[in-house]
């Protein structure tokens, strides 16, 4: 089975296009045949393993649309070409050359002409990412309209380096899921939670997450992100890792974590300042994952408890 992964050589060759819009490539002749060359041999390898990668997923598997616009504009324009399959963009006669050579470049320039209707996905994008910025301002007053404290948990889960080439976003969606339905099902006073998913070309998959949990009922914020934690790599699919970032208070110029009490204005501040930031979208996991799956989500907000007494208000924005 293709591994998804494999979709980020698509993405490194459609990044290029956009960079250097105006890409051609020819005939090159060797001592062992004829080379199909953009002149420049870095384009080159990030070429010939977009087009691999493209015509396995075309030709032997039933692909999925992915979040990332160019890579499914891509993906799309292949189907559309009849394109024998390359090695190395190495050709043993002319002719089989010259039918490749005329179809990279009718991919490419169709991919310019198309791409400018797919810009305005990137700034749909940054909208998107304003109006969860602007939710999660008003996810984090409404917590606080209901609790007067509120202990914050971060944690960053992941995954061992020996298992990042075998790992497919199905398994690291599923590992979520379970993950967080597990807290809610042991931990009732989990208040909510918010998380990010990621790919680095280091870490690979990785989430980012906060979780929220009733102030008046917990305090230990260390051992209770441990715990969370441990919970982690005893749920994932593959060797899963952590790292428990309230035992790191002191590496914070600004810390939110632990306990932030309705009234504190300051932690509050920052609260929103980072659980904001997952909000902000990463390029390499929209090519991972389908235009149904999500790379950012949170629990529902919690519903408002009847109170006697004054109710209280405060607004961030008086920060």
């Amino acid at each position: 089975m293709l591994n998804r992964q494999e979709l980020l050589k698509i993405k490194s060759f459609t990044d290029i296009l956009n960079k250097y819009p105006i890409i051609e490539v020819d005939i090159r002749r060797t001592h062992s045949g004829y080379e199909i060359t953009t002149r420049n041999k870095r384009r080159d390898k990030t070429l010939g393993d977009a087009l691999c990668i493209a015509w396995e997923m075309s030709t032997h598997y039933q692909w999925t649309c992915t979040a990332d616009a160019d890579v499914n504009l891509f993906l799309t324009l292949m189907q559309s070409c009849d394109f024998q399959r390359p090695y190395r963009l190495q050709y043993s006669c002319s002719q089989l050359a010259d039918s490749a050579c005329d179809a990279i470049n009718w991919i490419i320039q169709h991919y310019q002409q198309a791409r400018p209707s797919h810009d305005k996905t990137v700034s749909n994008r940054a909208r998107r990412n304003s109006r969860n910025t602007e939710s999660i301002t008003q996810y984090i007053n409404d917590i606080f309209d209901t609790y007067s404290r509120v202990l914050v948990v971060r944690l960053d889960v992941g995954y061992e380096e020996e298992t990042y080439d075998r790992l497919d976003t199905p398994e690291v969606i599923e590992d979520r899921e379970l993950f967080l339905a597990t807290v809610r099902r042991r931990y009732p006073d989990l208040i909510g939670y918010v998380w990010a998913l990621e790919y680095g070309k280091r870490r690979r998959y990785h989430y980012h997450m906060a979780l929220l949990f009733n102030g008046s009922r917990h305090q230990q914020d260390v051992s209770l992100a441990q715990a969370l934690g441990e919970l982690w790599q005893e749920l994932s699919h593959a060797a899963g890792t952590y790292y428990n970032c309230n035992a790191s208070k002191d590496k914070y110029d600004h810390c939110y974590l632990g306990i932030v009490n309705h009234w504190d204005r300051e932690k509050r501040y920052y609260m929103e300042k980072f659980i904001s930031y997952l909000c902000k979208g990463d390029p390499l996991i929209d090519t991972l994952i389908s235009k149904r799956q999500r790379c950012f989500g949170r629990m529902e907000t919690p519903q408002p408890r009847s109170r006697a007494g004054r109710p209280r208000r405060l607004a961030l924005s008086l920060i």
